[in-house]
């Protein structure tokens, strides 16, 4: 009996240190990224994503940028930058946690983020307007003028991060079909459009016809002093009764 208690103990065990190995949290950073210069920083950041296994890069992305954001707000341009440029996979996922921890600074972080991974635009897009969905014109433009190829691509970003804006910028972009498409252009008409069927849509209409309620008559009080308005509406009698003659 104790050699079976034993032997369940050992497994027990063991089977609670795998579940714990698996379930360990992440790791921080900052450690690391604070041993290095800050104009180093975002070079380690990039070694850091990169040397992570596959499976776990985008948590670990996430991580390195959010302890960056800590260490050096101001540097999360270019943390992002380099984080894309090594691994282009990443750099949607690095936007987009950059842009919450430091939103200010969301143009500057697009601009680097598509210079250094000019082939996921649209997925950077994509990211970015999700958290700042507010941004997405701003955003939207300054991507496309870093990659002017992926107008189209960065305009349907939009739409897939905003889907209530969707029809509306196709909408726009249909007579686009030829020469380089004007993101901020069709943003703007797509913006327009929105806004006159909101307004449309929310328009009173005149009130319809009330049906007669029923309640006390209404008898208004005559004009002047009392006594000197008509026998029928003074409701004062004269003597002997309302037009009474003596036998």
């Amino acid at each position: 009996m104790n050699n079976k208690f034993f032997a369940l103990a050992i497994a027990a065990g063991f089977a609670a240190s795998s579940f714990a190995a698996d379930t360990a949290p992440v790791i921080n950073y900052k450690q690391e990224l604070s041993s290095v210069k800050v104009l180093e920083m975002p070079a380690k950041a990039a070694e850091l994503v990169k040397q992570t296994a596959a499976k776990d890069r985008e948590t670990i992305t996430a991580t390195v940028v959010k302890n960056a954001a800590d260490l050096k707000p101001t540097a999360l341009p270019t943390v992002v930058g380099a984080i894309a440029k090594s691994n282009p996979d990443m750099a949607a996922t690095a936007a987009g946690v950059a842009v919450a921890a430091q939103p200010k600074l969301v143009v500057d972080i697009a601009k680097a983020a598509a210079a250094s991974a000019p082939a996921k635009a649209s997925e950077i897009v994509t990211a970015i307007c999700k958290v700042l969905p507010r941004e997405y014109h701003a955003v939207a433009v300054a991507v496309a003028k870093i990659v002017p190829d992926s107008a189209k691509n960065v305009l349907a970003a939009v739409g897939a991060a905003i889907p209530n804006l969707k029809p509306f910028i196709q909408q726009a972009g249909a007579g686009s079909t030829t020469g380089p498409v004007n993101v901020a252009g069709v943003l703007t008409q797509a913006q327009t459009l929105a806004s006159s069927t909101t307004a449309s849509t929310t328009t009173t209409t005149a009130p319809s016809v009330r049906p007669p309620t029923v309640g006390a008559p209404y008898n208004p009080l005559p004009s002047g002093t009392g006594g000197t308005g008509s026998v029928t509406n003074s409701g004062v009698l004269p003597p002997g009764g309302r037009d009474y003659t003596g036998p």
